[in-house]
């Protein structure tokens, strides 16, 4: 670390940010970022009723979650140990999202469970077909998330 005598650049793993290995501007952002998150309301999925027993389908209660972290204005949206059967599921803004170690979110195999929405407008109308797509598992537009994944 830059300019510390306590401290031996040896001590620190390779992968943490450190007031010396940013400009103050970018460490700030980092900080407040971090604090937004930490103050953030959690939600559990199995809060809102999901099973995570993998045959049952949590999109209500994910929905249920994600409209709940939408109130709030800023959530923590977890996903626990367990595999979560959904549809596809909008996500809002200022929501970061939790998959533990052990949780998996599988997407439903039930083609009427996946809306479809107009192309993007760099595909052309759909490289390999023409006209509409179907939705991506885990959707939103013009949003602000973070996604967490804990190995």
């Amino acid at each position: 670390i830059k300019g510390s005598s306590q401290i031996q650049s040896r001590d620190v793993p390779q992968d943490h940010v450190t007031p010396g290995s940013l400009d103050p501007a970018m460490f700030l952002f980092y900080v407040l970022l971090h604090v937004a998150a930490i103050s953030a309301q959690t939600y559990n999925v199995m809060d809102f009723g999901a099973k995570g027993d993998g045959t049952t389908k949590d999109t209500a209660a994910i929905v249920k979650a994600v409209q709940a972290c939408e109130l709030s204005g800023h959530c923590s949206l977890v996903f626990p140990p367990g595999r979560y059967l959904t549809a596809p599921f909008n996500l809002t803004s200022n929501v970061n999202m939790i998959i533990e170690k052990g949780a998996t979110i599988l997407g439903s195999t039930d083609r009427s469970d996946w809306p479809i929405i107009p192309p993007l407008p760099s595909y052309c109308q759909g490289r390999e077909f023409p006209g509409p797509r179907y939705t991506s598992l885990i959707h939103g537009e013009h949003i602000d998330i973070l996604l967490t994944y804990n190995r």
